[in-house]
Parts: structure tokens; C-alpha cells; sequence
């Protein structure tokens, strides 16, 4: 119940909103979302992006996650950005995706 507390603090509408519409977009794109199905994750590299101001996924939550599925994985946490890092640092996140791939 606390972590509920503090995002409704943090909560920024705004932001929310353009996340959102992001989504919609994105999920507009079924061929995409094909694509991933037909790939195997533990096969692949992983590129994981975080927020270092995420309060919905903390860093133990990762370690955590990759202890159990034993993923390749390259964490990269940016500063100045919560959860929606494509929103808050567009260029950043553009750049180390396409560096990824």
C-alpha cells in the first residue's frame, strides 16, 4: 500500500498521456507485435532500459528477474527519467536502441 502512496505522488497525468498515446500507436503495428512472438528471448541478447527515478521497477526487481530466466541482458539505467523512458529522454533511448539492434 505504501508504493501505491508514493506513485500517486509522483504521478504525472501529463506524461501519462503521452505514454499512452505512444502505446496506441505502437499497438497499431500488428506485424511488430508477431514478430517478437516468434522469437525466443533466451536465445537473444537483452537490452533492458530503466529510469534511475523508476518507482515501479527497482533495480532488485531486475536482479532478480535475470537471476531467474538467465537472459543475456545489458541494463542500462538513464538518469533524469522514471518509468517511461522513451518519453523522458526520447533521444537517449532512441540512440541506445538502435545501437542494440
Amino acid at each position: 500500500i505504501d508504493k501505491l502512496y508514493e506513485l500517486r505522488e509522483s504521478f504525472d497525468f501529463s506524461l501519462f498521456m503521452k505514454s499512452r498515446k505512444a502505446e496506441i500507436n505502437m499497438s497499431k503495428n500488428k506485424q511488430f507485435y508477431q514478430n517478437l512472438e516468434n522469437h525466443s528471448l533466451s536465445e537473444k541478447d537483452v537490452l533492458i532500459i530503466k529510469g534511475a527515478d523508476d518507482v515501479i521497477v527497482s533495480d532488485s526487481e531486475i536482479a532478480d528477474f535475470l537471476s531467474k530466466t538467465n537472459l543475456s541482458a545489458n541494463v542500462k539505467v538513464i538518469g533524469d527519467s522514471k518509468h517511461w523512458i522513451h518519453v523522458d529522454n526520447q533521444k537517449i533511448f532512441t540512440e541506445l536502441v538502435k545501437t542494440f539492434i
